[in-house]
């Protein structure tokens, strides 16, 4: 992989394809040079990207893309709002997180990962965590995410440290 100057990562990749001879050959003898090649192949590429993959894989690569160029990060609540269909699998500072669409945002449970371990938890102290990476699963219509708080990022001292 290579990276650009582009904010968005690019990757370069090798392809050997089959083609009449003849027919390159032609292609190759009116084109003006190789970017113009390129240019159609990744056009093409665009093209088959956006008839195969699901918009909302789409919609979450180009979200990643505009976080990693400097724009604001998007919240969970930002995220909740645009999949309301969608059941949403939250891996949080405070613990694992379910937002089902048949459920109230009032009915909330965090747990480690382990029966009997779940607490309530508020909405209000999820909707402004920041989504970090998301994953999503079309058959089931489920999105798994990784949230971060960005209160939390301010180093602390325990107890015992302080002088």
């Amino acid at each position: 992989m290579e990276r650009m100057n582009d904010p968005m990562k690019q990757a370069a990749f090798k392809m050997q394809i089959s083609y009449d001879a003849e027919k390159l050959c032609a292609l190759q003898r009116y084109m003006k040079d190789e970017s113009e090649l390129r240019s159609g192949m990744e056009s093409l590429l665009d093209t088959l990207y956006q008839s195969h993959v699901p918009a909302e894989v789409r919609e979450a690569i180009d979200k990643r893309n505009m976080a990693q160029s400097g724009e604001e990060p998007e919240t969970l609540e930002q995220f909740v709002r645009e999949h309301p269909n969608d059941m949403i699998q939250i891996m949080s500072p405070g613990g694992y997180v379910t937002i089902a669409p048949d459920k109230p945002l009032s009915e909330l449970f965090a747990h480690a990962g382990e029966r009997g371990t779940e607490i309530p938890v508020t909405w209000e102290e999820l909707r402004e965590q920041t989504v970090e990476s998301c994953h999503y699963h079309p058959a089931d219509r489920s999105w798994n995410l990784l949230t971060v708080d960005s209160s939390l990022n301010q180093p602390t001292q325990a107890p015992e440290m302080r002088m």
